[in-house]
């Protein structure tokens, strides 16, 4: 029990530390939009990099905080049905739901790293005059579906502990 105590514990951080981490990412994109609306605008002199570099780093954000959401219960749910069940009565539903949730996040996996290996082994560019590399950003898929599966193996392992002990996993 120690050893999937742990387990989870490092699942929790390294997803704990990715949401704070892509937290700061949104000053980021801010600051780029406000430059590029600027330079649009002001000085009606467009970057070539503001707009796709701003997209890019939000749909990473994106994809990315699917681990750190799941942890911190911030996904949709049947609030209306689930919030009747007793917290020993929400983990077995959880449970039952995990088999959709684990096939579901397989292809995305797999999909998500054919897609990414695929613009790796092309080494595919953003078709402009600009031309960055696009493949760590469709990496990005596999990286993101990864977090949110580790992270729900940890809720998964927190739900059968409470169904079979009747005990939340310490913490």
């Amino acid at each position: 029990m120690e050893i999937l105590r742990k387990a989870v514990q490092i699942i929790d951080a390294i997803n704990e530390w990715t949401g704070r981490f892509l937290s700061y990412l949104i000053f980021v994109v801010m600051c780029i939009i406000f430059g590029e609306v600027v330079a649009r605008y002001i000085f009606n002199s467009p970057s070539l990099w503001g707009m796709p570099t701003s997209t890019w780093i939000w749909g990473c954000l994106s994809i990315l905080s699917g681990g750190y959401v799941l942890k911190h219960g911030g996904h949709v749910n049947m609030g209306i049905v689930y919030n009747r069940f007793s917290d020993r009565g929400k983990a077995a539903l959880d449970v039952f739901n995990s088999l959709s949730f684990f096939l579901f996040i397989g292809v995305l996996l797999w999909a998500g790293w054919k897609y990414g290996w695929r613009s790796v082994s092309m080494a595919e560019h953003y078709d402009s005059v600009w031309s960055p590399p696009i493949y760590p950003i469709k990496m990005m898929i596999f990286l993101g579906a990864f977090l949110l599966a580790v992270q729900g193996l940890a809720k998964f392992i927190r739900d059968i502990t409470l169904v079979v002990t009747g005990r939340q996993l310490g913490r």
